[in-house]
């Protein structure tokens, strides 16, 4: 018999390899790595996303309608707005800082009003004046005059314009004729008097129910937030005085955010935008004459789409937002542009909109190909900058080509511009009439991506159409060569907008780089195509590993951490699921210290949702829960553009259920439970399956008792669900090696006798799934049945006396073939165990033990 020869493959560093078949690939490359990564000569399962918060405005003690009928139902999803001008005239005008979006016959109730506090607390019925100004009946002449401030809550529905938003449970109270109301956080409302006063909130629908005995005609003021859940749309950071210490400012479609205090709120209150979910925000500091810094910002919403108004170009200082949009001679106007950046003395913009500025942004002319420029050493805000027809003012040069510049990064002292197909340098000659000249990099290399850029110091990287690639002012070249046909799986389809959703951030402290984008592969039902990202492409830049990860990010950016706690609970590492100062959670990871002022990357998904990224063991709820229905006795959940496939594992936490009779909590069968996404139905509607792990098979949630399924309480017919429901994505691990036969120049077939796997402890009982591919065909696996398919790596008594950082684990299987993989991954039984989420998996090296077998031709 021969002696068993050892096939050891450690110090891994060349990641996902898809250019040569999987008999030829390196030893440490894999053939498949998804939710996996190697990182510094090791094999990780892909971290979880910690939850920094939802974006959300708040609203404090505004005026609010009066009912003078018990119960008193009214609904706080309505559209509110901030005041910049009210009139002395009859009857008043009220101007709004951005479109108001009501309609004549709308009810209106006005607060905090500093000047013509005459119209505080009062209900006005309104006409529509413009998309800005409205008239609310009431002659005002009489009143003082208006200085500043104020906010006005409507009757309309908010559904319109924020069709998921939900009340942030606990958020809310009213008070009125002396008793306040205060929401519990759990769909009841109580006060002081709860046998008199109480009631109940819905914080789905905004619908709130009071049995009171408080007079109607008392006055009435409310305070609550809520959750827009708009797509986040961008993340930025604004420049402070003090050094190394940056305010982040967060988007989606409508609003920018700041975190303060352990939430979100509303940055600058009184500034909203109308872009639709692929009009992202490009933002860039300027540093002013002053010495402090300012924040120009575009979305490039131009108004010439069929969904929203165009949004002007604004800048600020970080008290106010003051809209951008200069004259470039005395009859027109720049009204927005895709990129603003300082170059030499100057603000530059580049693939402007341009027209008569009478006629405004609708009219106006895309110059798609177009660099305008400020005056030189200059202030770009002062009346003149930009004016062409003043000799020594701005100016403009359209570069040679007819593509659309798409992007750009500075590499060293030069601004590399994308275009479509190609890529140029707009490089400073100094010359007072010409400062610039374009000058072609790349021929066959551009980018459709404007956020897909990533800087180095001599390079910077970027996603095309065509290939990944890191340029300079000398060229372009590929560095997907391990991947190549991988940039084909990104969606491009114009309908979807795919180029432009690919967003890239670079990662120092773990040395990583990071792209988000839609993969054409999946789509939410058959035919038809997924709209937000659904995957993470990862870069090693170290060693030049590639890797996949399947996470839902609209927008990469980064955080600094202010203060020690800031992020509640951030600084300790703490999950909603299981906290690092848990008993049994050990520092398993790569993950980066987050001390004060330390960078942190982060994430904003489709519904708002923020988290720190790949920053601890298990992933943070990531996906609210805005219905609970039942089809054809099958349970179904609403979750607005959840991007889930079928059979993906979930967790589902906090959903929350009144009675229909008493209005009292009700408990739900649903919290803190594992589920498979049996069935999606459509964008927003998936079906539940519950995985049964005595019958290894998936089963139906329904609602009621049914043998064979899961039943589901409470019962729907006699109980609402009333929000605050949060969905956890758990992405499944999959790693598959080379093909291995360590005898094939001998013309012989392998057989295996055992595989040893180096691998780091877990003090978590937890267990990893190995398989055994053969022959380069994934549907055979070895070719005796694996009785006992888990390689256990709890840490037992015998473990802990050792002390080590890393041990050795045995799998015995045999198998002859002409080649094997090796496959580590979770079966169902594992993906439907929360301890497998709750550990880190480093793998250090494998040693396959095997022996010469048969002829490999028979």
């Amino acid at each position: 018999m021969n002696a068993l020869t050892p096939f050891f493959i450690t110090g891994y560093d060349k990641g996902l390899t898809r250019n040569k078949k999987p008999f030829l690939l390196a030893d440490q490359a894999w053939e498949t790595l998804y939710n996996g990564y190697v990182w510094r000569d090791r094999e990780l399962k892909r971290e979880g996303n910690q939850f920094l918060g939802r974006l959300q405005r708040n609203f404090v003690t505004e005026s609010f309608f009066v009912s003078a009928v018990t119960p008193w139902t009214f609904n706080l999803k309505v559209v509110t707005g901030f005041i910049s001008a009210a009139t002395k005239a009859n009857p008043g005008h009220i101007t709004t800082p951005y479109p108001h979006n009501l309609t004549t016959g709308d009810m209106v109730v006005i607060s905090g009003v500093v000047g013509m506090t005459q119209l505080n607390g009062n209900t006005y019925t309104i006409t529509v004046v413009s998309a800005s100004v409205f008239s609310i009946g009431t002659d005002t002449s009489g009143y003082t005059t208006y200085i500043s401030g104020g906010t006005w809550i409507s009757n309309r529905s908010l559904s319109a314009t924020e069709p998921n938003a939900q009340i942030v449970p606990g958020s809310f109270v009213l008070a009125t004729g002396g008793v306040t109301f205060t929401d519990n956080g759990d769909g009841t409302i109580t006060s002081g008097t709860p046998l008199v006063n109480f009631g109940n909130i819905n914080y789905n629908t905004g619908s709130v129910t009071l049995t009171t005995n408080v007079s109607g005609s008392t006055a009435t003021i409310i305070s609550y937030s809520y959750y827009p859940g708009l797509p986040g749309m961008g993340i930025w950071q604004k420049e402070t005085s003090t050094i190394t210490s940056e305010n982040t400012i967060w988007w989606d479609t409508k609003y920018a955010y700041i975190f303060s205090n352990g939430e979100f709120q509303e940055f600058i209150p009184g500034t909203a935008w109308n872009g639709n979910d692929s009009d992202f925000f490009w933002a860039y500091n300027y540093q002013a004459s002053s010495g402090s810094s300012i924040l120009f910002v575009t979305n490039d919403n131009n108004g010439q789409n069929s969904e929203s108004a165009a949004d002007p170009m604004y800048y600020t200082d970080g008290a106010t937002w003051t809209t951008f949009q200069p004259l470039i001679t005395t009859t027109s106007t720049m009204f927005q542009a895709l990129i603003l950046i300082p170059y030499w003395g100057r603000l530059i913009a580049l693939n402007t909109w341009e027209g008569s500025t009478s006629s405004g942004a609708a009219d106006s002319t895309n110059f798609f190909n177009r660099c305008r420029f400020s005056a030189a050493n200059a202030s770009p805000v002062a009346s003149t900058s930009w004016r062409t027809d003043i000799f020594g003012q701005g100016g403009s040069l359209d570069a040679p080509v007819d593509e659309e510049i798409t992007g750009c990064t500075f590499v060293k002292n030069t601004l590399i511009v994308d275009f479509e197909y190609s890529t140029w340098q707009l490089r400073y000659v100094g010359e007072y009439g010409l400062p610039f000249i374009w000058e072609r990099v790349s021929a066959d290399y551009g980018s459709g991506s404007t956020f897909s850029g990533v800087l180095f110091d001599n390079q910077r990287l970027n996603v095309g159409d065509v290939a990944i690639t890191a340029g300079n002012a000398v060229g372009v070249d590929r560095i997907d060569l391990d991947i190549p046909d991988q940039v084909f799986s990104f969606q491009n389809e114009e309908i979807n907008n795919g180029a432009k959703r690919v967003w890239g951030v670079r990662d120092y402290v773990k040395e990583l780089v990071y792209w988000c984008y839609p993969d054409s592969v999946d789509q939410v039902v058959a035919g038809t195509a997924i709209t937000y990202p659904n995957k993470v492409l990862l870069y090693n830049y170290r060693n030049n590993s590639w890797a996949i990860f399947r996470d839902s990010v609209t927008a990469f950016g980064t955080f600094q951490i202010q203060t020690a706690g800031e992020t509640g609970g951030a600084v300790n590492w703490n999950s909603q699921i299981v906290t690092w100062d848990d008993e049994e959670v050990t520092w398993s990871t790569p993950l980066p210290t987050q001390v004060q002022g330390t960078p942190v990357i982060c994430k904003l998904n489709q519904q708002g949702y923020a988290h720190l990224f790949a920053a601890q063991t298990i992933d943070d709820p990531s996906l609210a829960i805005t219905g609970v229905s039942s089809s054809g006795g099958i349970l179904q959940l609403t979750i607005p553009n959840h991007n889930l496939n079928q059979l993906e594992t979930i967790y589902l936490t906090g959903l929350l259920f009144i009675s229909s009779s008493t209005f009292l909590p009700v408990t739900t069968s649903l919290n803190n439970v594992i589920f498979q996404v049996f069935k999606v139905v459509d964008a927003n509607t998936i079906q539940l399956a519950f995985w049964d792990t005595s019958l290894d098979i998936p089963v139906y949630v329904v609602v009621g008792t049914n043998t064979g399924n899961y039943p589901f309480t409470p019962v729907l017919a006699s109980s609402t669900y009333v929000g605050g429901g949060e969905v956890t994505l758990f992405p499944k691990m999959d790693l598959i090696s080379k093909d291995i036969n360590l005898f094939q120049r001998k013309g012989l077939n392998t057989k295996l006798s055992r595989i040893d796997f180096l691998l780091e402890p877990q003090q978590l009982s937890t267990s990893v799934t190995v398989n055994l591919i053969l022959n380069a065909n994934p549907v055979y696996t070895a070719n005796i049945l694996i009785q006992s398919p888990d390689m256990s790596i709890t840490n037992n008594t015998d473990l802990n006396q050792t002390g080590g950082e890393y041990q050795w684990f045995s799998f015995f299987q045999t198998l002859a073939a002409q080649y094997f993989r090796i496959e580590l991954t979770f079966d169902d039984n594992l993906m439907n165990t929360l301890s497998t989420h709750q550990s880190q998996f480093t793998l250090y090296a494998i040693n396959a033990w095997c022996r010469p077998g048969g002829r490999l031709i028979q």
